[in-house]
């Protein structure tokens, strides 16, 4: 099911830290929301404060409104737990679900990448860190893993990674300079 524009606001109003714009535009619009797109923006409230056991309560009853209705943030959770558990080919699917209901969503890319860095993929954490930047090019954590996982292919495949990694050192030392240092969420 396509989630409509309305949804995208508020999503993107929360992972931009604007809660209280979120919660008045979800207040204000619920009756321009599916059932399914009101219970989820509601579990996203809670999600976008880390309260990710608090999130999924709604995000079940965004199922249940709708049979061919998905939640992109359900599956990240379920990620992150698996991963938790060791269960990382579980986990690996779940972000990948994640990716695909909602290929905006970039901490499931992030997720991803520093799984794929776990079990030593290192060129699928790359392509994950790469989508995720151009997804949010300035956040500093997302470009720190990028430049700790070409250092790695470097030491690997000098003549194919080493121009990349300088680059990717560049631009991070470039907006380096504008940001403070990467939280200790997303990085690697």
């Amino acid at each position: 099911m396509k989630k409509s524009s309305l949804y995208s606001e508020i999503t993107q109003l929360l992972a931009s830290n604007s809660r209280s714009k979120a919660i008045s535009l979800i207040e204000s619009s619920q009756e321009r929301l599916s059932e399914s797109e009101y219970q989820e923006c509601l579990g996203n409230v809670h999600f976008y404060n880390r309260e990710f056991q608090q999130a999924l309560p709604f995000y079940d009853r965004a199922f249940s409104a709708s049979d061919d209705y998905y939640c992109a943030r359900h599956y990240y959770i379920a990620g992150v737990q698996m991963e938790q558990m060791g269960r990382l080919a579980y986990a690996c699917e779940q972000f990948q679900a994640a990716i695909s209901i909602e290929p905006t969503f970039v901490d499931a890319y992030v997720e991803l990448g520093g799984l794929l860095v776990k079990i030593e993929d290192f060129e699928g954490a790359l392509q994950c860190y790469t989508d995720a930047i151009s997804l949010d090019p300035n956040d500093l954590a997302i470009r720190h893993n990028l430049v700790q996982v070409l250092t790695e292919l470097a030491t690997r495949a000098p003549a194919t990674f080493s121009e990349p990694l300088r680059t990717a050192q560049a631009e991070y030392d470039s907006l380096k300079q504008t940001q403070e240092q990467p939280g200790p969420g997303r990085v690697w």
